[in-house]
C-alpha cells in the first residue's frame, strides 16, 4: 500500500539493525528516516532530501497494470531495491518512477537476461525474477558522509528460488566539508551466485542492462557520454547528464563514472534522450557468467552538481573515484 498519515517514521542509528528495532541516528546536518512498514529508507541532510532506498516494495500508482511480453508474461509491476527518487542539491526531484516504460525506476541495477540453467527470467522488467529484502546490514550518519548497507536475494521463478545473493552499499558524501562542487552518491553492488550455471546478460540485440538512471524530464536535456581511447592510460570513463531541472535555481548535471575494477571495463554508454535515461551497458549483449559463491563487484559514482562539469573536473574526479579517495577540490 501507498504512505499512509499513520506511518511510523523512525530516525536510525549507525550500529546494524533488524526490521525489529530503530534508533537515532544524525551526525552533523546528515540523518536517516524510516518508513518502517514500508522500508523505505530516506537520507536527509539538514532540512533537504538527498535520496531514498526502496528496500521494500513500491506498489505500482493507481490505475495503472503490468504490461505484458507477446507470450503473455507480465512485466513492470510491484518492485524493491533501487533508489527513487534522488534529489538535486536544492532539493530538486531528479528521478522518475513508473513512467511510461512501467519497469523504468530512478537508479536501478537489473539485467533483462538472468539465466540460470536453460531458463531465462528478466529482472530489468520485473518478470519471473525478483529482488527480494533479505537483511539491512547497517545505516550510518557520520561527519564523513551518510551509508546504508543491505542485501537482497534473487528469488527465481514460480518457485521462488533464490539464485543470487545481492549486497548493496550506497555511500553518501557530504557537499560542504569536502571542498568540492556539488555531493557524490556511491553505488557498490556485489552479485555472489548461489546456484551453478547462473549469468547475467543486456537485451539481446540490444544490450541494454547494469547500473541505469532515469531522470524525471526535464529542459534542455544534454546527455555526453565519454570512454578514452584504447590508448589512453588511464582510460577513464563517465556519462554526464544534465538538464533545468523543475525547482532548481540553474542547470543541474549528474555524472556516472565507471570504477576501472569492474568486469569488462570500460563498457559502452548507452543513452536514450527521449527516455530521459542512459547506463553503462554492463555486459552488453553478451551474457557474464557468476561463479557460485564467488563475488563480482560493481562499483559507480554518480556526481550531483550545478552546472555541467569542465573536462578537467571530470578527469580529476575519475581520477579520486579510482583511486579510492575523496573527491577533489572544486576549481574556481
Amino acid at each position: 500500500m501507498r504512505h499512509t498519515t499513520h506511518a511510523i517514521l523512525l530516525l536510525v542509528s549507525a550500529a546494524a539493525l533488524s526490521f525489529q528495532a530503530a534508533r537515532v541516528a544524525t551526525a552533523d546536518d546528515f540523518r536517516w528516516e524510516i518508513d518502517q512498514p514500508h522500508q523505505y529508507y530516506t537520507l536527509w541532510d539538514g532540512d533537504l532530501r538527498v535520496l531514498r532506498y526502496n528496500f521494500g516494495t513500491v506498489p505500482m500508482p493507481p490505475g495503472r497494470q503490468p504490461e505484458h511480453f507477446e507470450d503473455g508474461r507480465p512485466y513492470g509491476g510491484e518492485r524493491s531495491d533501487y533508489i527513487h527518487p534522488l534529489y538535486g542539491l536544492k532539493g530538486e526531484v531528479l528521478t522518475e518512477d513508473y513512467p511510461e516504460h512501467p519497469h523504468h525506476r530512478g537508479i536501478w541495477w537489473s539485467w533483462p537476461v538472468v539465466r540460470w540453467n536453460d531458463r531465462v527470467a528478466d529482472i530489468w522488467a520485473v518478470c519471473d525474477v525478483w529482488a527480494r529484502p533479505e537483511k539491512l546490514e547497517s545505516v550510518k550518519a557520520e561527519p564523513a558522509g551518510a551509508e546504508l548497507r543491505a542485501t537482497n536475494r534473487w528469488e527465481f521463478g514460480s518457485e521462488k528460488h533464490a539464485i543470487v545473493r545481492e549486497e548493496l552499499c550506497v555511500r553518501i558524501l557530504p557537499k560542504a566539508s569536502q571542498g568540492f562542487a556539488g555531493r557524490c552518491v556511491d553505488i557498490d553492488v556485489t552479485l555472489t551466485a548461489l546456484e551453478p550455471n547462473v549469468a547475467i546478460g543486456g537485451r539481446p540485440h540490444a544490450g541494454y542492462g547494469g547500473v541505469t538512471l532515469r531522470a524525471v524530464p526535464a529542459q534542455n536535456q544534454q546527455i555526453t557520454p565519454n570512454v578514452d581511447a584504447d590508448s589512453a592510460k588511464p582510460r577513464r570513463a563517465w556519462c554526464q547528464y544534465s538538464a533545468d531541472f523543475a525547482g532548481s535555481p540553474g542547470r543541474t548535471a549528474m555524472i556516472m563514472f565507471q570504477h576501472p575494477g569492474n568486469p569488462n571495463y570500460p563498457t559502452p554508454h548507452l543513452v536514450y534522450p527521449n527516455l530521459n535515461c542512459f547506463m553503462p551497458a554492463f555486459p552488453g549483449e553478451q551474457e557474464f557468467a557468476l561463479p557460485q559463491g564467488k563475488p563480482v563487484l560493481l562499483r559507480h559514482r554518480i556526481w550531483i552538481r550545478q552546472e555541467e562539469a569542465r573536462p578537467e573536473e571530470l578527469k580529476a574526479m575519475w581520477d579520486a573515484f579510482a583511486a579510492g579517495t575523496e573527491a577533489p577540490p572544486a576549481k574556481p
